[in-house]
C-alpha cells in the first residue's frame, strides 16, 4: 500500500489527480442517470438544478447563481437528485420479504439501489417487518394522526394525559 492509497473496510480509495469537473464528470452523471433508468428524465431535472427558476440541490447548500453554468452541480448532488426521480420501487412486497433486522446489515447503496417506497409504511415490532399503511383514515391522513399520536403520547409523559380527541386517534389504528 502506497500513501495514494486508502484502505477502507468495504474496498479501497485511490489519490485522484484529474479535475475535479469538466467531462469526466458529465460522463459519470451520464452513467448514474442511465444505471438509474432515467436518462432521459434525469437530465432535464440536472438543467433546472441549482438554476434561478429551478430547484435547489436536494443534496447539499449549492448557491443558485444569477448566471450559472449549463451543469451547476457536483457529482454527488446529481446522484442524489437521480435518487429522488428514480422509477426504481420497493413495494410491500419487498419489505415481505426482509425483515428490518437484515436491511440494517445492508450498505446505504444496496438500500438506495433497491428504490423508492411506493406506499406508507410503518414498522411492526412484532414482525420486526415494515407493514403497509392505508393513505387515509377517513378524511384525515395517517402521517397527520401518527403524528398526533406521537405528540400526544410525548405530552401524556410531560405533563399529563392528552384531550380525548387526540388519544382516541390511536384506537383509529
Amino acid at each position: 500500500m502506497t500513501k495514494d492509497t486508502i484502505d477502507l473496510d468495504e474496498g479501497s480509495q485511490e489519490d485522484y489527480r484529474g479535475p475535479a469537473g469538466g467531462y469526466g464528470s458529465l460522463k459519470s452523471v451520464t452513467e448514474i442517470l442511465v444505471r438509474e433508468r432515467i436518462p432521459v428524465k434525469g437530465a432535464r431535472a440536472l438543467v433546472l438544478q441549482n438554476k434561478p427558476k429551478g430547484f435547489m440541490c436536494v443534496s447539499c447548500a449549492w448557491a443558485k447563481p444569477a448566471v450559472p453554468h449549463p451543469a451547476e452541480f457536483c457529482e454527488n448532488g446529481a446522484k442524489a437528485t437521480a435518487w429522488e426521480i428514480t422509477d426504481k420501487a420497493t413495494d410491500q412486497k419487498f419489505f415481505a420479504r426482509h425483515p428490518l433486522a437484515e436491511l440494517e446489515t445492508w450498505r446505504d447503496y444496496d438500500l438506495e439501489e433497491a428504490g423508492r417506497l411506493t406506499h406508507p409504511m410503518r414498522w411492526d415490532p412484532d414482525s420486526d417487518r415494515y407493514m403497509p399503511v392505508s393513505w387515509q383514515i377517513g378524511r384525515w391522513p395517517v402521517a397527520l394522526i401518527l403524528l398526533l399520536v406521537r405528540i400526544c403520547a410525548i405530552a401524556s409523559l410531560a405533563a399529563g394525559p392528552c384531550s380525548r380527541s387526540y388519544a382516541s386517534a390511536s384506537a383509529w389504528m
